[in-house]
């Protein structure tokens, strides 16, 4: 058993003033077997917006909220400590829908190509993690693991649909997971495989399989499914500047 202690903090400035503000966030750690949450806190401002605590259809936590009071900034502050065992999830009934291709993991030809070049899920991994160049603003929300391998580069998004791509293509149940890792910086994205009766987990930007570290917030068939933070509003301008910090560390 290894312990961390996480933080996970989002300001928003608007460059106006905002109202009818409505938002869904996914930023608390999953609840499972081999990540227990020993404390945990959530705090936002405005105060006034109201909020409601649930999950989502895939069973990730879930916080809605609501502000009809004008504002011109947004903060939330995800923070706890968590407890884990070695990364595996026990599941004998996964979701089918993890073998099909979703609208940002549909495989081209060079992904089909790169599928039947490996016998094995670590290492397409391995594959992914050599071909693929990590270059930050190089890709957005909405690339395709398609577009990203063809210009051989992206983020940890890009890195994890790429690798589901590849594996849904030989037909192997693989789902996109979004969360923490230690160190300080920005949420991470890995890969959730079905190998017998569970899960596991395999991150290509790092080329690994994952043991301890990784604090899991939300799974789903692509990044679409789970966004840490989601959101409308109204106002005359609503541009903003956002920042993001992350810290986790082993205690």
């Amino acid at each position: 058993m290894r312990r961390f202690l996480y933080s996970y903090q989002t300001i928003v400035r608007f460059y106006g003033q905002v109202s009818r503000h409505f938002l869904k966030l996914r930023c608390q750690p999953y609840a499972n077997e081999c990540q227990h949450i020993v404390d945990e806190s959530v705090v936002l401002h405005p105060s006034d917006f109201s909020v409601h605590f649930g999950t989502d259809a895939f069973g990730n936590r879930v916080i809605t909220g609501s502000s009809l009071v004008e504002h011109d900034s947004l903060a939330y502050i995800s923070s706890g400590v968590i407890e884990q065992t070695e990364y595996m999830l026990t599941d004998c009934s996964p979701a089918p829908y993890y073998r099909c291709a979703s609208s940002l993991t549909e495989a081209s030809a060079e992904l089909k190509a790169l599928a039947e070049s490996a016998s094995s899920a670590e290492e397409l991994c391995h594959a992914v993690h050599e071909i693929m160049a990590y270059e930050p603003n190089s890709t957005d929300m909405h690339t395709t693991a398609a577009q990203a391998f063809a210009q051989r580069k992206g983020v940890c998004q890009d890195f994890a649909h790429v690798l589901i791509a590849v594996l849904r293509q030989k037909g192997v149940l693989a789902r996109y997971v979004n969360g923490l890792i230690v160190g300080e910086g920005a949420t991470h994205a890995w890969v959730e495989v079905h190998e017998g009766n569970s899960w596991y987990g395999l991150d290509p930007t790092h080329d690994c399989r994952i043991e301890h570290g990784y604090i899991k917030l939300a799974h789903g068939r692509d990044a679409k499914d789970c966004p840490v933070s989601r959101g409308s509003v109204t106002g005359m301008n609503i541009n903003q500047q956002t920042e993001i910090r992350v810290i986790v560390n082993e205690i």
